[in-house]
């Protein structure tokens, strides 16, 4: 099967950019992340308020420290959106946590860890608190310039015979205009200016 991958993948002349994506990939996942931004990546963080952005950022950072602490997936500790909902609703019992959804397992191997997590974060002061995260599609242009760029790619991939989605997913799509709007400070280029012009 890899064999007959690659040789239509030769055949089309798109070795060296399923090279070069794979080394994105690879790169990517080779990122060092911050315990202290790792709340920025959870998803619908930026639904939440202030102090229940303070409290996912301690619930996040702890959580990236004991995945990499014991060698194992952040989702194995506790999965992400019972972390969202953890912050959401600042539970306080054992019994509540089970109310949100937690696992058994949650509970038992990290109910405690969290329920003292969450009271130390109902202490702290709102002007110590996270500001709260910009969304992108609150953008005033996100609609219509993220429609432009799916057609773009469409028509690209349809010229190339690609689906459109190998071109240029939704998060890259949206990697691409928070650069452009120049929302998110990264070292990084977004994916779809790296290696433009090459192909």
């Amino acid at each position: 099967m890899v064999e007959k991958l690659l040789s239509l993948i030769n055949k089309l002349g798109y070795l060296q950019a399923v090279t070069d994506e794979c080394q994105r990939i690879l790169l990517r996942r080779q990122e060092i992340l911050s315990p202290a931004d790792a709340y920025k990546s959870i998803k619908n963080s930026w639904q939440l308020r202030t102090q229940q952005l303070a409290c996912l950022k301690q619930l996040a950072a702890w959580r990236l420290n004991q995945a990499r602490r014991r060698d194992l997936a952040v989702n194995f500790i506790v999965r992400e959106e019972h972390l969202w909902k953890i912050a959401r609703y600042l539970p306080n019992s054992l019994t509540q946590l089970y109310t949100l959804g937690l696992t058994g397992q949650e509970i038992r191997c990290h109910g405690q860890d969290v329920l003292q997590i969450v009271a130390n974060c109902c202490d702290i002061e709102e002007n110590a608190c996270p500001q709260p995260l910009y969304h992108l599609i609150n953008h005033p242009q996100y609609r219509e310039a993220f429609k432009a760029v799916k057609t773009l790619t469409k028509q690209i991939g349809e010229q190339a015979e690609l689906n459109s989605e190998l071109l240029a997913s939704r998060r890259q799509i949206n990697q691409l205009l928070a650069f452009h709007w120049g929302l998110k400070k990264s070292d990084y280029k977004p994916d779809l200016l790296v290696g433009v012009g090459n192909y």
